[in-house]
Order: C-alpha cells, then sequence, then structure tokens
C-alpha cells in the first residue's frame, strides 16, 4: 500500500521584514534605543512571548509599537529564554545532590547567535529597509544588524505574534 503524507500549513504572513540584531544589552534598553534613533514609540508587553517547548513555557522580552501614521507594525523580540533543569545524581561522589542547569532556548534556533529580532510589517509600500539599517548601524550598542531572509526559515511560524 502506497505512504500518503498530508501536510498541515498556517499560513504565514510574508509581507514583513526580519532584521537580526546583534547587541549585548539589556531589552528595556535596547527598546529604548531603537524608540530614540527610529523615532518609534516601542512598549513593552507585560507578560511577553510565551511560547511552549517540550514540557516547559518559554517567556521572551517582546514590545510592539503601530504607527498609524505610517501603517507600520514594529515589533522587537529577544532571541534567547532560559529553563532551569534540576537533575538528581544518582552515582559517584555527589550522589543524592541535585545539579542546576540552565538551558538556552532561542526563538529562531537557525539564528542562534542572534541576540534580537525586529519584525516590521508595512500595510502600504514606501518602507525603505536599507535606511532602517544604516539607522541601527549608527547606534554604537549595536555590534551587528543585517536583514533574514525569511523564505529560508523553518521557525517561521514563531514570528507569528498576533
Amino acid at each position: 500500500m502506497a505512504k500518503r503524507t498530508i501536510i498541515l500549513e498556517t499560513p504565514v504572513e510574508k509581507d514583513f521584514s526580519l532584521i537580526a540584531i546583534y547587541s549585548n544589552e539589556e531589552p528595556y534598553r535596547l527598546g529604548y534605543l531603537l524608540n530614540k534613533h527610529l523615532c518609534i514609540g516601542l512598549e513593552r508587553e507585560p507578560i511577553g512571548l510565551t511560547v511552549l517547548h517540550q514540557d516547559y513555557t518559554l517567556f521572551y522580552p517582546f514590545f510592539e509599537f503601530y504607527d498609524n501614521e505610517k501603517q507600520r507594525y514594529f515589533h522587537l523580540v529577544k532571541n534567547h529564554s532560559s529553563i532551569n533543569q534540576t537533575a538528581n545524581l544518582t552515582n559517584g561522589l555527589f550522589a543524592g545532590d541535585f545539579l542546576n542547569k540552565e538551558k538556552i532556548v532561542c526563538l529562531i534556533p537557525e539564528h542562534k547567535n542572534v541576540d534580537y529580532f525586529l519584525k516590521i510589517r508595512c500595510e502600504n509600500a514606501n518602507f525603505s529597509e536599507k535606511k532602517l539599517l544604516l539607522t541601527l548601524k549608527n547606534i554604537s550598542q549595536i555590534v551587528l544588524a543585517y536583514p533574514v531572509n525569511t523564505k529560508e526559515l523553518k521557525s517561521i511560524n514563531n514570528l507569528i505574534f498576533e
């Protein structure tokens, strides 16, 4: 009997730009810097972005802003979240002790070294990604910023925020 495979895909919005940002700044500080230099008003969501990963609930710092005038959505999300795992040592010198281990889980595992992602979704066509990148590169606290090809992302569903 022949095998049949049915692939169910959720529709993914394709009309957005994704910028990878490398920065050692805390999320609130990077949000402030982007607000200042891009003249936007990113606000932190109190809960952040919540993702269920295996048996754990992960929380990623998340900021958003909608520009009514230019009809653009801005989303800033941290790429890393940590899980504290406790393991019971069963043999050896330290048998019976507990080992706390921190595990880092990435929102977009294909870009595990990226610190933040800035997602920009425009409802009109007059948006210049090059101007945005030049502005980001002029911020001294941002080490590197570059556009990400969203067509090659396997975990693009993690970028659906609405």
